[in-house]
């Protein structure tokens, strides 16, 4: 059996518009690579829009698709976490299922996944057309992570790339089920001293993220206090 070398992560919470192009951009990107040893792993975290029916759909048109259905609703943190323990890939990287990221991007992430030469790749979001109030959070939130976790990272929140030995160790533990997932991860691949490189990308105009609601913004900062406590 060959060995795989990536293993992407595609959460959807009623991504029904958007999962079609989504999957179309990975497979371009994929080929485009000359990568055939690869496996798509669709989280549906309790969608009630007809994803999980175009899920299924896809499932049957191409063979490398795996579908997780979640009995109840985890949230991003908590729908990554599942398709990260289940990933076979050397390699794991994860990508939303609201087609967010262009294909010429994609493409630049997973040529650098070829070149091995760094175990965690960090996709920056320097062209986002995503709004003037999500750019001033994003750069708030970078900012007060830096100062309250001393480090010196550039962005937290993209589709970032791991070697499956590093998110091994990680999954293990006890980890937010909120976006703050995504920093949390990173923080901790990065207290292992692993080598990191960025690639420049940027970020397709969708619908609203559920990042700023507010009911999601006091997730967020709930989890980094009790994170930042349990590490002190």
């Amino acid at each position: 059996m060959k060995k795989i070398l990536l293993s992407i992560v595609v959460p959807c919470y009623n991504e029904s518009k958007f999962i079609d192009k989504t999957i179309s951009s990975i497979l371009i990107s994929l080929k485009f690579n000359q990568i055939s040893n690869y496996e798509i792993i669709l989280v549906d975290d309790k969608s009630n829009d007809g994803t999980i029916t175009k899920l299924i759909k896809l499932k049957k048109k191409i063979k490398n698709i795996k579908i997780i259905l979640n009995r109840s609703n985890l949230g991003l943190g908590g729908s990554l976490k599942k398709g990260y323990s289940l990933s076979k890939g050397e390699y794991i990287m994860w990508l939303p299922g609201d087609n967010a990221h262009p294909t010429k991007d994609i493409k630049k992430i997973i040529k650098l996944i070829k070149k091995k030469n760094k175990n965690i790749i960090i996709p920056l979001n320097n062209k986002s057309s995503r709004g003037m109030i999500r750019e001033i959070f994003s750069k708030c939130y970078i900012y007060f992570l830096n100062i309250l976790f001393i480090k010196n990272i550039k962005y937290y929140n993209g589709a970032n790339v791991y070697q499956k030995k590093i998110l091994k160790k990680i999954i293990k533990t006890n980890l937010s089920k909120s976006h703050f997932f995504l920093a949390e991860v990173l923080i901790k691949a990065l207290s292992f001293k692993n080598e990191y490189c960025y690639v420049d990308c940027s970020v397709n105009n969708q619908d609203v993220s559920n990042a700023i609601k507010v009911s999601s913004i006091y997730k967020i900062v709930r989890d980094i206090i009790k994170f930042r406590l349990n590490s002190q």
